[in-house]
This record gives C-alpha cells, sequence and structure tokens, in this order.
C-alpha cells in the first residue's frame, strides 16, 4: 500500500514544482510523461486552489501515521518516501498543548522522536 502513497505523494511533490510558488492548482492535466516540461494548467481552474493546496498536508500525516485524540498524538508506522532523509513537524497543537516531532529514515526504516512538547501532550509511538 505505501508504494502506491509514495508514488502519489512524490508525483504531487514533482507536479507542485511547475507551478508558482509551488502551490496546487484546483485541476491540472498532463499527457504521456516527457523529461521535459510539466503539468499543463487547465485555463479556467483557480490557481491556487486553497483544497488542493491542503491535500499536501494531510498526505504528510497519512504517510507518518500521525493521529491526534484528546491530548494524545498517536505515531502509527510512519514512513519517509525515499527522496526524504529526515522531517521535522514543530508545533503541532493537540488541545491545549504543543508537540515537536523528529522523523528520520535509515536503512530504510522511519523512525521518530520526540523533541519537544508544551503542555499536557503525550506521544504514543508505534513501530
Amino acid at each position: 500500500m505505501f508504494s502506491l502513497l509514495e508514488q502519489v505523494i512524490t508525483n504531487l511533490f514533482e507536479a507542485a514544482t511547475y507551478f508558482p510558488y509551488h502551490r496546487l492548482p484546483e485541476v491540472f492535466c498532463g499527457f504521456t510523461r516527457r523529461q521535459e516540461g510539466g503539468p499543463v494548467l487547465y485555463p479556467a481552474a483557480c490557481n491556487p486552489q486553497a483544497w488542493a493546496v491542503g491535500t499536501i498536508p494531510l498526505l504528510v500525516q497519512v504517510m507518518l501515521g500521525i493521529s491526534c485524540r484528546h491530548q494524545e498524538v498517536h505515531i502509527r508506522k510512519p514512513v519517509l518516501p525515499s527522496w526524504i532523509t529526515e522531517m521535522e513537524i514543530r508545533n503541532l497543537r493537540v488541545s491545549s498543548g504543543k508537540v515537536d516531532l523528529e522523523f528520520t529514515r535509515k536503512q530504510g526504516k522511519t523512525y521518530c522522536g520526540v523533541l519537544k512538547t508544551v503542555g499536557d501532550v503525550r506521544v504514543i509511538i508505534e513501530t
């Protein structure tokens, strides 16, 4: 399953590099992938579009297995794509607290570390 998720994330990231400020438009189209050039902006599409841009943080949340309930942050089987070796999430708000997390990929496995917590926040990491 992750290979499909990694492919979607990778392709959206690459597509975003072709648009101003790396912001995804409402809709874009393409043809057979070539070495040069990128996706084509659909003329009537809103650019940028908030809900399209908002897909990236949601995909990162799914990829890293982050869910929040009450005053707990659950990290379940986080995975970074092969082209990312580390990522930090800072000031993740959970109830009235905050947490900073660090994800690192080593030898094909992703590890999560807690850098800082503020307030009454509990972090649960499942591997």
